[in-house]
């Protein structure tokens, strides 16, 4: 029965991720089955983590160790195990490439952006001056239809966006021409997402204000099936300069 389980397990992940919604809740009851596997087998073991031959962590069959917190860059790790028993550890990190390069692809989405300036011609984001507004013009585009596409685009830290929400915010002249109707827009500190279906070429415009003086990272802008990870583009890092 368990490796059965296991075996479709992975069967229904694709390259190290989860596929459709449907799939995870069958994933889900399959790991509930394993679970009640495990907890009628004899567990009693003992552990250490241990980072350069010194114990920064123990654990046993009944109490887990965290390294939550703990600076680990760089270091190698090992784990000791004594006793009957099978014990299960997983590892999770985050943060952007030391060389402040991505990847960048498209599989079967092409997401790329443009700046221009209030007039609606090309801005030099390496001449930017405080105040500056700048509308910012991502172009989607697919060879078919896609549903539950979600568009990511970072800002560089010298930007903000300028909410249409607020009657105080400046959102310029901009033409709703082939723009896309999003069926929803989540407007954050450091991004905005936009989460839509597309098929043909076509847009997605807002407004940001260069608030903050300095020479600044511009990440890349991505779009992704939400249910389908392998299809997907990234395109565009660069640097942005804001002079006072």
């Amino acid at each position: 029965l368990v490796p059965v389980l296991v075996k479709r397990l992975e069967g229904v992940m694709k390259a190290g991720q989860w596929d459709t919604t449907q799939n995870n809740a069958q994933a889900l009851l399959g790991l509930g089955k394993y679970s009640r596997y495990l907890k009628a087998q004899t567990q009693s073991f003992t552990g250490r983590i241990l980072s350069g031959g010194k114990p920064i962590a123990s654990f046993d069959d009944k109490n887990a160790a965290s390294l939550n917190g703990v600076e680990l860059s760089g270091r190698d790790l090992t784990i000791e195990i004594n006793g009957a028993g099978t014990a299960y550890y997983y590892w999770t990190s985050g943060g952007v490439p030391a060389s402040g390069k991505v990847e960048e692809k498209d599989n079967g989405l092409k997401a790329r952006r443009s700046f221009l300036d209030s007039a609606g011609k090309p801005a030099n984001l390496t001449k930017l001056k405080q105040g500056d507004v700048v509308i910012v013009d991502i172009t989607l585009g697919a060879g078919q239809n896609y549903k539950n596409v979600v568009l990511v685009d970072l800002l560089p830290a010298g930007f903000e966006v300028e909410n249409p929400r607020l009657a105080s915010s400046d959102t310029s002249d901009l033409s709703e021409l082939d723009m896309i109707n999003p069926q929803k827009i989540d407007i954050r500190d450091d991004r905005i997402l936009v989460f839509t279906n597309i098929s043909d070429d076509t847009h997605y415009r807002y407004v940001v204000r260069a608030v903050t003086p300095g020479k600044f990272k511009l990440p890349a802008v991505s779009a992704e099936c939400m249910y389908d990870p392998s299809i997907v583009s990234v395109n565009g890092a660069g640097e942005i300069t804001i002079s006072e």
